[in-house]
């Protein structure tokens, strides 16, 4: 019988239905990837990967900002957004994209429709409200050397011409400049690895409970065995 005959057939069976929704989740959400830039150190598994099917993409500018470019914009510039990111969580980060969102989770940074002056990304967009942080119909910022974010009043405060549109940071600029990075954007995947990771922990603290317990019947019964015989 081997050593599984220790596990029992109920650990088993939920060992091979968590082995089965394992393999089909590696399937669903991890052959869909390619391999892009594999020269970075942003990697999930053993390369880095990004979702073929995803219609955004993210250009890493720094350890913590990256640039986001939807493909189904309609827009010739289709960088839709600058945005703060952080590792994903462990284990999650090895399945669903090493690197998360933070902005509306905590504290983070989130500029739409981005320029790039010197070391300032900033946006043309006057801010619509007053949060009591950036004052009403002023421009956000941050500063990518020092890592501070901000706001001026004026887009001259930046540069004499921030105005211009050819400091408006674009696709074509990005791949040439940036890389891709490996981010998280499907819930469900986490979803279906966090089943599979509770039943994996269910499954190892069976076995740790189960086979002591199975180990001392066997011995218990093979010395019955043992002192019927003789």
């Amino acid at each position: 019988m081997g050593i599984g005959k220790y596990f029992g057939g109920v650990w088993k069976i939920f060992a091979s239905i968590t082995l089965t929704l394992f393999i089909l989740s590696v399937i669903i959400y991890g052959l869909d990837l390619n391999v892009s830039q594999p020269e970075t150190n942003k990697q999930t598994i053993t390369s880095h990967l990004e979702n073929e099917r995803s219609t955004r993409h993210y250009f890493e500018l720094n350890d913590s900002i990256c640039f986001v470019v939807d493909t189904e914009e309609a827009k010739e510039d289709r960088v839709v957004t600058m945005k703060s990111y952080t590792t994903n969580f462990v284990p999650f980060c090895y399945f669903c994209g090493y690197n998360r969102g933070t902005y509306r989770y905590e504290y983070g940074i989130y500029i739409d429709e981005p320029y790039m002056y010197g070391d300032f990304v900033y946006t043309k967009i006057p801010y619509d409200y007053d949060d009591g942080e950036i004052p009403f119909g002023s421009f956000q910022t941050y500063n990518f050397k020092t890592g501070k974010d901000g706001y001026v009043e004026q887009l001259e405060d930046i540069g004499p011409d921030a105005a211009n549109n050819k400091y408006r940071v674009t696709e074509d600029y990005l791949l040439e400049n940036n890389g891709l990075i490996s981010y998280y954007e499907n819930e469900s995947c986490q979803i279906a690895f966090g089943v599979i990771f509770v039943l994996v922990a269910g499954l190892l603290l069976g076995a740790m409970i189960g086979v002591p317990i199975r180990v001392y019947r066997f011995r218990k019964q093979a010395k019955k065995e043992a002192q019927g015989e003789s």
